[in-house]
Parts: C-alpha cells; sequence; structure tokens
C-alpha cells in the first residue's frame, strides 16, 4: 500500500486554486518546491553568524523579487536583515538595469559628468568627479528628468581595511548611483535599496553590544539603590498607617453602636366645631 507524501505548504494552491508564489518560483527556475526555501536561505541572505532566514522573511524576499521581475538565484535581488527581524531587499547594478529596462515608459538615459576631479575619498588615491548626473527620458514626458549625485555625499570608505569597489573604480560606482536615484526619481521605484543603502541602515540600527549591557547594568544598580534609600521610609509609613487604622477600629468597636428610634407617632387630636368661627362655616 503506498503512502501519499503530504503536500507542503509552497505546493499548496492559493484559495482561488492559483499556484502559491513559492510554486510559481519554483516552476519558473526549475527547482523542487521542498528544495525552493532552502536554496533561497543559502543564496539570497547575507550570511550572518548565529542568523539565519526564516520562511516569513524568505517569502517576503519572493513577494518583492516577484513584484520587480529579478531573480534571487543570480543574486539580482538579496537580502539583509533589519532589526525588527524583517528584510531589507537589495537589488544589484544587474537587478537595477533590468527593472529600469523592463518599465514601459524608459526611453533612454545619459551621463553627465563634472569637469571638477578630486581624489575620490579616504582609502585610494584614484580621481573621480565631484557629481554625476543622470538624465532619464520617459516616452511619456516630453523633458527629461535630470538626477545629479555628488561624491561627498555618496562614496563608501573602506571596511575593515578591505578595499572594495568604492576604492578601485570609484567612477563606475559613481555612476551607478546616479542611475539608480534617477530611476527611482524618474520611474517611481520604491521600497528597494542598492547594496551601500542597504550597509548603512544595517550600520545604522546596530547598537554596540557591550554599551548597552553596560548602560543597563548601571541603570538597573541606580534603581536598585534608589528604593533601598526609599524602603526605611516606606515601612515607617506603613507602620503609622497600620496603628492608626487598627485604633480606629478598636476605638469604632468599644463605642456603642447607636440605635435609630423612630418617634412614636403623635396622637391625632380630635377637632371640635365651634359655632362661633366664622371660617368654619360652609359657603
Amino acid at each position: 500500500m503506498s503512502t501519499q507524501e503530504p503536500v507542503s505548504a509552497i505546493e499548496r494552491p492559493m484559495p482561488d486554486g492559483s499556484p502559491s508564489i513559492g510554486m510559481r518560483f519554483a516552476t519558473k527556475y526549475g527547482i523542487h518546491p521542498k528544495l525552493l526555501l532552502m536554496t533561497l536561505r543559502e543564496t539570497a541572505f547575507k550570511q550572518d553568524e548565529g542568523k539565519e532566514a526564516n520562511d516569513a522573511q524568505l517569502y517576503a524576499l519572493l513577494v518583492v523579487a516577484d513584484q520587480f521581475n529579478l531573480n534571487p538565484f543570480t543574486r539580482e535581488i538579496f537580502a539583509f536583515f533589519d532589526k525588527r527581524k524583517g528584510i531589507i531587499p537589495v537589488v544589484s547594478i544587474d537587478g537595477w538595469v533590468r527593472i529600469i529596462n523592463d518599465h514601459p515608459h524608459y526611453d533612454g538615459v545619459e551621463f553627465v559628468y563634472s569637469d571638477e576631479m578630486v581624489v575620490a575619498g579616504a582609502g585610494t588615491t584614484k580621481h573621480a568627479h565631484v557629481w554625476v548626473e543622470a538624465v532619464i527620458y520617459r516616452k511619456d514626458i516630453g523633458r527629461p528628468i535630470r538626477v545629479r549625485e555628488y561624491l561627498d555625499e555618496v562614496y563608501q570608505p573602506p571596511r575593515n581595511s578591505y578595499n572594495g569597489p568604492w576604492q578601485t573604480h570609484p567612477k563606475r560606482f559613481q555612476r551607478h548611483k546616479a542611475l539608480i536615484q534617477g530611476a527611482r526619481v524618474a520611474l517611481g521605484f520604491g521600497g528597494i535599496y542598492d547594496e551601500d543603502e542597504a550597509q548603512r541602515i544595517e550600520q545604522a540600527s546596530v547598537r554596540p553590544v557591550n554599551t548597552g549591557v553596560a548602560e543597563l547594568q548601571r541603570d538597573l544598580q541606580q534603581l536598585a539603590a534608589e528604593r533601598q534609600e526609599q524602603r526605611p521610609v516606606i515601612e515607617h509609613v506603613q507602620d503609622e498607617v497600620i496603628t492608626a487604622v487598627a485604633a480606629a477600629v478598636v476605638q469604632q468597636e468599644a463605642e456603642p453602636m447607636p440605635v435609630d428610634v423612630e418617634p412614636e407617632p403623635k396622637a391625632e387630636q380630635s377637632k371640635t366645631f365651634n359655632p362661633f368661627e366664622q371660617d368654619r362655616f360652609p359657603e
């Protein structure tokens, strides 16, 4: 007797009968449905020690990848962890080029460079333009949209003494930044980031652990000391209150309870008819 293998959450269809987003990705890229999330977990997330993407984070990445028609297995889109246990969706330059070219109103781009060049920044001796401007054309708008990015605002210094692409190819990465920011403004892309932006978000959300622990310990010690100082005063006040309440109770029990005595009803006096009282005669 053969036993049927249980259907996974990815394979289970939507309420309207359509395939789930996981099943669509598995079919599109030729991956077994049961291996989809494991493959995504290994390829599409920044590998941090002690961190592993859960199913909700993986599905969140699939939703964004599906929205922009990006391939997470070739890292056109990948993700960093954020501090709220969500994700920061990161689109590589290849992914940005894809979504720009796929936009129905996109009609080309040109780049304009400043005449002045300076040393790109810390960690390199290479020169780059002070600014780069992306000029993006839309089919439905007569005038181009211009977005200028300045070197001193986008340059990324070396991390951990490692020379990255900003140190080896600063002019190219200037152009990438201008293209990405121009695409946001001209074509309306939102909710996705390039890798530089994602790293800045991640760094801004991380608080030094040792500092946080030290501050917490100091606050707890101060709170304990304040409570210890207040304890004798509180206990003294409590004793006085208890004594006063007990004395009031004893006094109340010693005094006789007042008894409410209803007054005796007055006897109704009989009225005698006086013929000499003129106002007594009926009219």
